[in-house]
């Protein structure tokens, strides 16, 4: 079993894409009480990941952009390259 990681109220930062996959560069807040905590992470999304637009309808990769607010749910396991990348299970757009 895989393990995940959930962050709520993540800023997507980028967006680019290849012909099947999509990267969304991710920040976050580890420690939301601390200052310039933000983490990043570059998550790989596939046909396989959920992504849901402000009422739950699943959405195309390509009506994500940057700037907007996101649930994400992604894989514990991480390249070691800054930001790393991980696949992305679920993005919900809040």
């Amino acid at each position: 079993m895989i393990d995940s990681i959930f962050v709520s109220n993540a800023t997507i930062e980028n967006i680019s894409s290849t012909r099947n996959t999509w990267l969304v560069t991710i920040s976050y807040s580890s420690c939301p009480n601390c200052r310039n905590q933000n983490q990043q992470v570059v998550l790989v999304v596939d046909r396989n990941t959920l992504i849901q637009n402000e009422r739950g309808a699943i959405i195309s990769p390509r009506e994500l952009t940057t700037g907007m607010i996101v649930n994400a749910s992604f894989s514990s396991a991480m390249t070691i390259s800054i930001p790393p990348q991980t696949t992305a299970f679920m993005i919900q757009i809040i």
